[in-house]
């Protein structure tokens, strides 16, 4: 009998590589350029306000600490040429959790709830 319905296109592994690898890179680039302080609207440089911590909190999350060192994390940005595939986000109860880079990007954008503290590799 023959078939009625249309046969959905799957993508061949090279070709889901290659879209990954695509995304990765433009991923990359838009951190490297946030991370290296370009602004999109005046090309001036984005400074930074450094807010010293009050005595009630601790100077650095020793979590954060441990999973920064676990996962390969920095809050600064990665190298060039390295994409970040993970990322530490801090929640609204003020947990942090590793998510994966999408997850952390969208919370620095916005776009979820949560505040990106650092990328990983």
């Amino acid at each position: 009998m023959a078939r009625t319905t249309p046969r959905l296109r799957r993508r061949t592994l090279r070709q889901a590589l290659a879209l990954a690898i695509v995304r990765a890179a433009a991923l990359e680039a838009l951190a490297v350029a946030v991370t290296a302080g370009v602004s999109w609207t005046t090309q001036e440089p984005v400074v930074a306000t450094v807010v010293a911590p009050d005595s009630s909190t601790p100077a650095v999350d020793p979590r954060v600490e441990r999973l920064t060192e676990r996962w390969d994390c920095s809050a600064t940005g990665l190298a060039p040429g390295v994409v970040p595939g993970h990322a530490l986000v801090r929640g609204r109860d003020g947990g942090v959790r590793v998510t994966g880079f999408d997850r952390g990007w969208a919370s620095y954008t916005g776009e979820r709830p949560g505040t990106l503290v650092a990328v990983c590799v």
